[in-house]
């Protein structure tokens, strides 16, 4: 994790010196603070979803990799290293009269799962068709 978090830009508190300046000067720096960290949050959350992407790429290669041993051990029961729930992601918007919104985004992870159940059951269905001499429609894809 500390690896992860030097990788981020930290924010500078520059501030502490302008306590005693300008306030028009204070409110500019304060306005830059604000939007850098509002860059790195959004930063960690991108970094947040690629890591927990591998992790879902990881845990069905276990998956199947474990597939080989259950047919060794005559196990019929499919093994899941892991469960998979709704997971949402930390992020800072900037509407366009400057307001930030600090809000979260839904990261749906059996999305590509159900994609891929959808186009193996299209495929499937293809097959059963059997087209002679036909090409795929891109629409059956």
């Amino acid at each position: 994790m500390r690896k992860l978090l030097t990788l981020v830009p930290s924010l500078s508190i520059a501030s502490q010196n302008l306590v005693d300046s300008d306030p028009k000067q204070r409110l500019k720096v304060s306005l830059k603070q604000l939007q850098s960290q509002a860059e790195r949050i959004n930063l960690l959350s991108a970094e947040l979803e690629r890591s927990i992407w591998e992790f879902e790429t990881l845990a069905t290669q276990i998956n199947e990799d474990s597939r080989f041993f259950r047919i060794e051990q005559r196990q019929a029961k499919r093994f899941q290293i892991c469960e998979y729930h709704s997971v949402f992601l930390p992020i800072i918007q900037q509407k366009s009269n400057g307001r930030f919104v600090v809000t979260s985004r839904n990261m749906n992870l059996s999305q590509p799962k159900q994609k891929a159940r959808s186009l193996i059951q299209r495929l499937r269905q293809w097959i059963i068709r059997k087209p002679t001499g036909q090409e795929i429609d891109k629409k059956d894809l």
